[in-house]
């Protein structure tokens, strides 16, 4: 985490120092007239992005690749326990943030899932967050903040009909039996954790997104965050490679949009599973440095 603060605390200085240096010529080519409108409002959005002083991160998987246990291993670790629900199954169920605003106490914040029924952006919701139901913590006891995270992970029953109404049935999906005419639906759209930790404090702003193999996880949100993020971290497990589905998600949802962008991170989770006592050190990495190669192919 020390590292990571580092690096990051370098970052800033780089982007502070690219945003002067872009003013110290959009000033120039003003002063002499050189430029037309469509470069000046260049200048002015590229200045814009680096005065932005978070850097949004999404960790994407699908479903049981540990995705929020390596958040937990990158984040929270000092807090000597899981902070993200992160047991076998299912876990996160909606899109959920983790960043610090100084504007807003410290709690999680959710988003009911009934929020689908009016039309109406992410972006608005987020400037009402009196509609969001709000959880208070507190940053010293992580028991209870990871007791309260858990509430990321809840669903519930809905009829068909109702499914339909907030837009979460597959129109493709089989027909339900009427044996079970219930369907299981994330209790909330979208989770905001607001909390004071060194790197999110920095400006670092970390979105865990639900596996994107699941039904009626609020993909437009799930999807739609990817083209908002500065980076994207795409997690495989290390004993299975890449499946059709990953791929299906890569190509579908994650492949950049020019060969130019380097924002796209693939990272080969659960190396540990390819331990054991019976493998030698020498065949373990040899098996690692394979896997990297398919993966990267």
């Amino acid at each position: 985490t020390y590292a990571l603060e580092h690096i990051f605390e370098t970052f800033s200085q780089w982007r502070q120092s690219q945003h002067d240096a872009v003013k110290r010529v959009a000033e120039l080519i003003a002063r002499h007239a050189v430029a037309d409108d469509k470069i000046t409002q260049r200048l002015h959005g590229v200045m814009h992005r680096l005065n932005n002083p978070s850097l949004r991160v999404a960790f994407v998987a699908e479903f049981s690749r540990g995705k929020s246990e390596l958040i937990n291993a990158v984040f929270f670790s000092g807090m000597g326990r899981r902070i993200m629900p992160a047991s076998a199954g299912r876990t996160t169920m909606c899109p959920t943030e983790m960043g610090f605003d100084t504007r807003s106490p410290q709690g999680l914040y959710l988003l009911p899932i009934e929020s689908r029924r009016v039309n109406r952006s992410l972006m608005h919701w987020r400037a009402h967050l009196d509609e969001w139901i709000f959880l208070p913590i507190n940053p010293d006891q992580p028991d209870s903040i990871a007791e309260t995270m858990q509430h990321v992970t809840h669903t519930w029953g809905v009829s068909v009909d109702e499914a339909h109404e907030l837009g979460l049935l597959d129109a493709e999906a089989p027909s339900i039996s009427n044996s079970n005419p219930t369907i299981e639906i994330p209790k909330w759209r979208h989770a905001m954790l607001n909390i004071d930790l060194p790197l999110l404090r920095q400006g670092l702003v970390v979105i865990d997104t639900p596996g994107l193999n699941a039904v009626g996880v609020e993909p437009e949100l799930t999807l739609g965050l990817l083209n908002q993020v500065d980076a994207v971290v795409f997690i495989l497990a290390a004993d299975l490679g890449v499946s059709q589905s990953d791929l299906d998600i890569w190509q579908d949802h994650l492949m950049p949009p020019t060969e130019s962008e380097h924002n796209r991170l693939a990272v080969l989770n659960k190396i540990d599973v390819l331990w054991d006592s019976l493998t030698t050190d020498e065949d373990i990495d040899a098996q690692l440095h394979s896997q990297k190669l398919a993966v990267a192919e």
